[in-house]
């Protein structure tokens, strides 16, 4: 009866972990498959199989490429740190007799951190598991010099196969010894002395960088970043709860109550601890973003805009939704009836990090800047995790083909064949090789190549709106570039230089006639001289809503934050407000 107790309990805590991940943490999942490039090929896989910790490593990013699957991630996560949780207390019910749900859970939930963030490496997970599975064996060992040279073989097993793991492991097995009081409790220290010897020689012949990629779970984290708290967490948790749950074999309550109360707090106590470790590491402006690099990956525009609504002061957040105006062409229409912050908000400023990379080559790729995009993709591509990032290979795989550089393209295409999620979009691709006419009538490659510039230059050169307006001048797609510069200038409220603009352009196939939010700058340029707003096509609407805002500001010009709450309630999407209101 007991063992089917176990069952159920594993079941529910696999379950209900599987709905908090999916909950929240789904768009993590879906954008750490992205950074991350599995390659079926023994040209890949061998290398990585020769590193110290490289058999973990080859099965971490196995897995991750599963996370492009709704419901994948949440699964295979809370899969792994249940089978992990059933490894522990099976541990802990070998050194110390009693099935202690509480110190086996807790080990179990000191993992789910490490699914939280793009940066922390699955490998981890699984070297962990290796590690518990290995001290099981040893543990199931009675002869005394058996077990040490098992001991002393899974030691070298998971230094070369797990990496820093196996300091874990002989952690572990010196405490077991110690608390399970055997004669030759000093034997473990054989494997203590060979992890210390591998070690050495690794750092002395340069298989390991540093030493704290020998001896720490630094080595599975991102390696230019500083490692956070939480990494050590399993590191810290699984040692104490053998510890303790041994003390607790000692002590533990023996009347009827006290046996009820213990089975509640080993439930309460890991649930309560879960919950306040969740709020401690969710990153709900992170999760945001990602949801939306979700959407924007998927061309999912109108759930962008969904999302946009209110007060929004992330300009990555803010990029995305003005993206999402762009690719419906309603950027100079709209783009006031959400909150925007300047310039910022629709081009954010590089910072070499890989999300807000491939963001701007995103934005650029929307503007149709081709080449500029590609350039951004490159750079996102070779800074990310592993050998490359398959999202941004596709960038550069759509830029290449709509320059024609179709022999770079199917470099690129290549590689994508050989992976789990792309191969398909890449066999896809294949067609449109060294086939002008295909690529011309093509929705989207034909469109952004008709708005390349006649004359190549560097990308990036003078910045994003120079670039604009100099392709404007030079392609023929120049009525897209004007309304992007102008409303770029817009939100930076030059209106020197959207007055130049339209000046040079208007009346012309630029800018044949000017969108909403154009009409009603121009108004704001002499709010007086109607002969202007007749010159520059200012409809009747926009003339009459402005003859509104006028009566709103005579109105309550002796209270001004009377004024603006009125403003913002009946023209809070119009460029007169932002103008006035808004700082940039």
């Amino acid at each position: 009866m007991k063992r089917y107790s176990s069952i159920f309990v594993w079941l529910l805590f696999f379950a209900a972990l599987t709905c908090v991940l999916q909950a929240t943490n789904a768009y993590n999942f879906y954008y750490t498959e992205q950074l991350q490039l599995f390659l079926f090929s023994w040209g890949y896989v061998l290398p990585k199989l020769m590193q110290i910790g490289g058999l973990t490593l080859v099965i971490g990013e196995f897995i991750v490429q599963f996370f492009i699957h709704p419901f994948a991630g949440a699964v295979i996560a809370s899969a792994l740190i249940t089978l992990a949780g059933i490894l522990a207390r099976v541990v802990i019910n070998r050194v110390v007799g009693l099935s202690l749900f509480l110190f086996s859970i807790a080990s179990a939930l000191s993992l789910l951190p490490l699914f939280y963030s793009s940066n922390s490496l699955v490998q981890g997970v699984i070297a962990y598991i290796l590690c518990l599975s290995a001290l099981l064996m040893c543990l199931g060992i009675s002869r005394d010099w058996t077990r040490t040279m098992a001991g002393a073989l899974c030691t070298a097993f998971l230094f070369f196969t797990a990496g820093p793991v196996a300091l874990l492991f002989v952690v572990l097995l010196i405490i077991t010894e110690s608390l399970k009081k055997r004669k030759r409790w000093y034997l473990p220290f054989v494997s203590m002395l060979l992890f210390i010897a591998l070690s050495v020689c690794c750092l002395s012949f340069g298989a390991i960088e540093e030493l704290r990629f020998a001896i720490l779970p630094d080595a599975y984290f991102i390696r230019v970043l500083r490692p956070p708290v939480y990494l050590y967490f399993s590191w810290v948790i699984l040692p104490l709860s053998i510890i303790l749950a041994w003390l607790y074999g000692h002590s533990r309550a023996k009347s009827r109550a006290g046996k009820w109360i213990e089975r509640m707090a080993q439930i309460l106590i890991p649930t309560v601890a879960c919950a306040l470790l969740l709020l401690h590491i969710i990153d709900r402006g992170d999760i945001k973003a990602k949801q939306l690099d979700y959407y924007a990956r998927n061309g999912k525009w109108d759930e962008i805009l969904e999302r946009s609504s209110g007060q929004m002061t992330n300009y990555i957040n803010i990029a995305f939704l003005n993206m999402a105006l762009i690719e419906k062409g309603e950027l100079a229409e709209r783009m006031f009836e959400y909150d925007q912050r300047g310039l910022r908000g629709m081009m954010i400023e590089w910072n070499r990090r890989v999300f807000e990379t491939t963001l701007i080559s995103d934005l650029f790729f929307s503007m149709g800047e081709i080449a500029s995009s590609q350039k951004m993709a490159f750079e996102a591509n070779v800074s990310a995790t592993g050998v490359g990032s398959p999202r941004n290979l596709k960038r550069l795989v759509q830029t290449n083909i709509i320059f024609g550089e179709y022999a770079v393209a199917y470099k690129y295409l290549t590689i994508l064949e050989r992976t789990y999620g792309y191969r398909k979009w890449a066999i896809g691709e294949l067609k449109y090789l060294y086939n002008d006419s295909l690529v011309n009538s093509d929705p989207l490659y034909g469109a952004k190549r008709n708005i390349l510039p006649q004359q190549s230059r560097m990308a990036l050169l003078s910045g994003f709106i120079e670039d604009l307006l100099f392709n404007a001048k030079d392609g023929s797609g120049i009525s897209h570039a004007i309304e992007l510069a102008g409303s770029a200038y817009l939100l930076a409220k030059d209106m020197s230089a959207f007055k130049a603009l339209i000046e040079e352009y208007y009346g012309t196939d630029g800018l044949p006639k000017l969108p909403k939010l154009f009409q009603e700058a121009v108004i704001l340029l002499d709010d007086r001289n109607r002969d202007q707003w007749s010159r520059y096509g200012v409809s009747t609407e926009v003339i009459v809503n402005f003859e509104r805002y006028s009566e709103q500001v005579m109105r309550y010009r002796n209270n001004p934050k009377v004024m603006e709450n009125a403003l913002r309630a009946t023209h809070g999407d119009t460029y007169w407000f932002y103008y006035i209101y808004r700082i940039v």
